[in-house]
Order: C-alpha cells, then sequence, then structure tokens
C-alpha cells in the first residue's frame, strides 16, 4: 500500500508518503497490536514522569449565600466528577 501511495501523482500525497523513501522490511512487518502497544508504552512512560495536581472549585450552595454549606450539593459534585474516582487510582 506504501509503494503504491508514494507512486502518486498528488501533491498532498507525495507530501505524506515521498516517492524516494525507502520504507524497512520492520516498517512494513509492523503490525497494528505493535503500534498501539509502543504508543501505549510512550504514554506511560510520560505519564509516569509527571506529578500531576488538581485545584477543583465547588460550589457549597446553589443560592450563592456566604457562609452556608451544603454538604450534599459538594458531595454530588465531587462524585460526578470523578474525583472519588481519581484520589482511588491514585492510591492503588
Amino acid at each position: 500500500l506504501v509503494e503504491l501511495l508514494q507512486t502518486s501523482t498528488q501533491p498532498l500525497v507525495n507530501q505524506l508518503y515521498p516517492p524516494n523513501k525507502a520504507v524497512s522490511s520492520k516498517e512494513k512487518k509492523a503490525s497494528l497490536s505493535k503500534q498501539f502497544q509502543s504508543q501505549l508504552n510512550t504514554l506511560m512512560r510520560r505519564l509516569n514522569k509527571t506529578q500531576p495536581h488538581y485545584i477543583r472549585c465547588v460550589k457549597p450552595n446553589n443560592d450563592k449565600r456566604p457562609k452556608y454549606f451544603v454538604p450534599r450539593n459538594c458531595f454530588e459534585q465531587l462524585k460526578y466528577s470523578g474525583v472519588f474516582e481519581a484520589v482511588a487510582i491514585r492510591k492503588q
């Protein structure tokens, strides 16, 4: 397929698949699952190097009244925004 695309006369296809670029046998043999595995490994290496920090704003009440706290509203906001799941995953 790559060889066919390299013989195209369309300028855009020629940019993506230059006519004289040789494709190694290793690249030809790389299956889709191998490509996915490689990309996933790269992503996991990047994620493991980071130290994520989050700031989540929570509305204490629907009336925007000062010094008025509705625990159920705060609990629902944290639950449905995935904060509890993120903490559980982080603890693992």
